[in-house]
């Protein structure tokens, strides 16, 4: 046999009571849910902005290694014409390889961020390579 209970009539909306159990009013919870809102998107945003700078310093330092990389091959170039003997082709071939080396190590390091020490030691094999392409007939205006 089944229990018979009596209900309880719920107040109307617009009766000026609350309908939430602990007492707040719409517009409060509006509020609430508002400032939630903002802080959710406040995160999200200091989230991305972390990421961001750590993408950031991992492009940096990709830079860096691309750098150093085409600053050896450019002088294994340079190497390569200085060594062609009476092959002029080859000399001039290897000579342009090498210059296009030395223009985009110089591009690139215009935007890296280098520490002081190796910076100097970059602009060091940049100079050296340089005088190695001008001895090869290369011209720097």
């Amino acid at each position: 046999m089944a229990a018979h209970t009596k209900r309880v009539p719920r107040p109307k909306n617009g009766s000026g009571k609350s309908s939430s159990s602990n007492g707040t009013s719409s517009k409060e919870r509006s509020g609430e849910q508002a400032s939630i809102v903002r802080e959710l998107a406040r995160r999200v945003v200091l989230k991305e902005r972390k990421h961001s700078q750590l993408l950031g310093q991992e492009l940096n330092a990709r830079k860096v290694d691309l750098i150093k990389v085409d600053l050896q091959t450019a002088s294994t170039f340079v190497k390569i014409a200085q060594q062609a003997g009476g092959d002029r082709e080859k000399m001039l071939r290897n000579r342009e390889h090498a210059r296009r080396g030395h223009d985009t190590v110089v591009h690139f390091l215009t935007t890296a961020k280098v520490e002081r020490s190796e910076r100097e030691e970059i602009e060091q094999q940049i100079g050296r390579l340089r005088i190695a392409l001008e001895e090869l007939g290369e011209s720097f205006a």
